[in-house]
């Protein structure tokens, strides 16, 4: 008998996230709007929670999309939702970071800024985030956190020059497997140059996927 992947069930009528009341609201070449999952669709939940998919019950699932625009074009790319994959998926990761000082690379939805409010360990975080459009959009919708800073920059410039932090966490590929992988390889090995030994924690990468296995 063939084992079906684990499935979380969600329901649509109850899903909510800190964003979920958020207003729709758009700054240059960024936008949050809502998006919806339509009831009885299953998507991927990538070993989150040890689950494989989540599946739509009770009504459709409303997430709130953080969207940019290439200059010079008219059409949006989704850059990141905060369904359950995205949601759990970050407080898994948050919940595994070692205490001390927190290096962000990628503001997207500031998801982790939510679930770093239970921990307090984290003495300071770091944001780096390069699009000034995403900083207008999404900073005013995180929680306030005196330990937090965001700095408009690039995350390689910064680790090539800046001070080492105890932990990174990353989060900046949008795409597909194969269309992250190049990603997910460059932030392993410029991380491990540049902080030798500072533990990297790459969102939308399964945790025992590393640097030479993604060169296969």
């Amino acid at each position: 008998m063939t084992r079906l992947p684990l499935t979380l069930d969600i329901d649509g009528r109850t899903w909510r996230t800190p964003l979920t009341a958020s207003d729709v609201r758009e700054h240059g070449g960024a936008r949050m709007v809502p998006k919806s999952y339509g009831r009885g669709g299953y998507w991927r939940m990538e070993g989150t929670g040890g689950y494989e998919f989540f599946r739509v019950r009770g009504g459709r699932l409303t997430v709130m999309s953080l969207d940019r625009r290439e200059p010079g074009r008219k059409r949006w790319k989704t850059w990141m939702v905060d369904d359950p994959l995205h949601w759990y998926g970050m407080r898994e990761l948050v919940l595994d970071l070692p205490p001390g000082r927190l290096l962000v690379a990628g503001l997207g939805l500031g998801l982790f800024a939510h679930h770093l409010m239970d921990r307090p360990d984290i003495t300071s975080i770091e944001v780096i985030e390069i699009d000034p459009d995403v900083i207008a959009l999404v900073e005013p919708t995180l929680p306030d956190d005196p330990r937090r800073v965001i700095v408009r920059g690039d995350y390689y410039d910064r680790i090539s020059d800046g001070p080492a932090p105890d932990a990174v966490l990353w989060d900046l590929a949008v795409g597909t497997e194969d269309q992250t992988r190049p990603d997910f390889l460059k932030a392993q090995l410029l991380t491990a140059v540049y902080l030798p030994g500072t533990p990297l924690f790459c969102f939308g990468l399964r945790r025992e996927k590393h640097a030479e296995e993604l060169l296969i």
